[in-house]
């Protein structure tokens, strides 16, 4: 894959750049497809200079009871918590507008 990746974008700007954090990003060893993905983002991000907090949803507070939607809010809402201290009444000017 990186050398179909070299031989079609060797002459692109930015082309070493990019291709560090994909040779990178490829040849992780990691087996959990979560913790993968999240090093990609958090790569990419570095990369752009984007100070998110990426957090992964195993590590947020939440009532495993629920399920869909209500599942989602309760998730929202503890994010919300953690963000503006204010919890559901920012999340349902949202989403029941």
């Amino acid at each position: 894959m990186l050398k179909t990746l070299e031989f079609s974008y060797r002459k692109a700007p930015f082309y070493s750049d990019a291709m560090n954090i994909l040779e990178d990003i490829i040849t992780q060893d990691e087996k959990n497809l979560a913790l993968y993905l999240m090093y990609q983002f958090k790569k990419i991000c570095s990369y752009f200079g984007i100070k998110t907090k990426l957090v992964m949803s195993s590590d947020i507070e939440k009532d495993s009871g629920l399920k869909g939607q209500d599942k989602i809010m309760d998730i929202c809402k503890n994010i919300d918590k953690n963000i503006s201290g204010e919890g559901e009444n920012h999340i349902h000017q949202c989403v029941f507008r």
